[in-house]
């Protein structure tokens, strides 16, 4: 790797540790804490393709560290440790899966069923353990199956959206970035 490269590397995981971070400080000081996450994973996603893994794990355990400095363990904190950061180093896994061939979207689509479920599952006992949360009144009134199921169904439309805007996200960028070298 020479000098630019690694300079390049570094610039990607600062500026995407930067949106992450506006993004978490956004979601914890806004009524809606959970869905800016989002953008925040997408960040993390961008840093991983763009940078390589090791950068994309230091952009995600800086901006992890800086939210629980901010603000301490919470809903907010949880999510983006349980669900949010680890979805964005399964996609950069799955990023050469795509909707468009169906094979390649069972297999994307049930590696996303399976880890939202799992992450709902981590969730439950996490929030009503630590943020002292409780969401055994919703899940008993619905059933634990059914809310599993609601969140899955809830969720895959995230990945949908999440695979289709992080590749408009990077062929932008590349090619911003192409049209300012020339």
């Amino acid at each position: 790797m020479d000098r630019r490269d690694a300079t390049r590397r570094i610039t990607y995981s600062a500026v995407c540790t930067a949106i992450a971070v506006t993004v978490i400080l956004i979601s914890h000081f806004s009524p809606m804490r959970i869905v800016p996450l989002i953008l925040a994973s997408l960040a993390f996603y961008i840093a991983f393709v763009r940078c390589g893994a090791l950068y994309g794990i230091v952009t995600v355990a800086v901006s992890v560290l800086i939210c629980f400095f901010v603000s301490g363990i919470n809903t907010t904190f949880l999510f983006l440790c349980v669900v949010f950061a680890p979805y964005a180093l399964i996609a950069f896994f799955m990023r050469k899966l795509s909707y468009k061939i169906m094979w390649q979207a069972i297999v994307r689509f049930a590696v996303t069923a399976v880890f939202f479920a799992a992450c709902f599952a981590v969730m439950v006992v996490l929030i009503d353990y630590i943020a002292g949360t409780s969401l055994m009144t919703l899940i008993e009134k619905i059933g634990k199956v059914w809310a599993g199921v609601i969140i899955v169904v809830a969720a895959l439309p995230v990945d949908f959206f999440f695979c289709y805007a992080s590749d408009r996200i990077i062929t932008v960028s590349y090619t911003h970035l192409r049209a300012h070298e020339t």
